[in-house]
């Protein structure tokens, strides 16, 4: 009986510490510069031709220069209904990298991000589990290291904007 009680206050603490954890913050991931040159285009013809569907897109998020850290352009495309296709581009070299939620199982995808950090938040509503989640990712030399990944509630918490579910 002893050995019960103290798994379950075990799992009450550990249940206690992780929902306390604070969310990762933009500042935890800095930029070491930002880049204001000219952008260089994607190659569709052959290193970026996985991409070439998104081309035109592509190309109009990179006009308007970095959002992202540093030197990307973050640029989303929809594919229909509550379905979005994201993209980073590298602004110095015009190398696209693939966001790992993108496509119709990451519904009403919504992201916050910002030019000075590596740190991006993603919210999107999963109909397979009926809820809302939230994913937490660092992005470096083009690779997604997810941080974390939770359920903030069922999935109507995702209607509303990621910002209001980040208070």
């Amino acid at each position: 009986m002893q050995n019960l009680v103290v798994s379950v206050f075990l799992l009450l603490f550990s249940v206690t510490a992780q929902a306390q954890q604070p969310l990762p913050a933009a500042a935890d991931f800095p930029v070491a510069s930002v880049f204001e040159g000219k952008s260089a285009m994607p190659d569709f013809k052959t290193r970026d031709k996985d991409f070439v569907d998104f081309r035109t897109r592509i190309r109009e998020g990179m006009e308007e220069g970095p959002n992202f850290a540093g030197e990307y352009s973050f640029v989303s495309a929809g594919c229909g209904t509550g379905c979005s296709m994201s993209f980073v581009a590298n602004n110095r070299t015009g190398q696209v990298f693939a966001f790992p939620l993108s496509g119709e199982d990451y519904s009403y995808l919504q992201t916050v991000f910002q030019l000075d950090s590596r740190l991006l938040i993603a919210q999107y509503a999963s109909f397979d589990t009926n809820e809302c989640l939230q994913v937490h990712y660092d992005f470096q030399n083009g690779t997604w290291e997810q941080l974390g990944k939770s359920s903030i509630g069922n999935i109507e918490i995702c209607y509303n904007t990621i910002e209001e579910n980040l208070r």
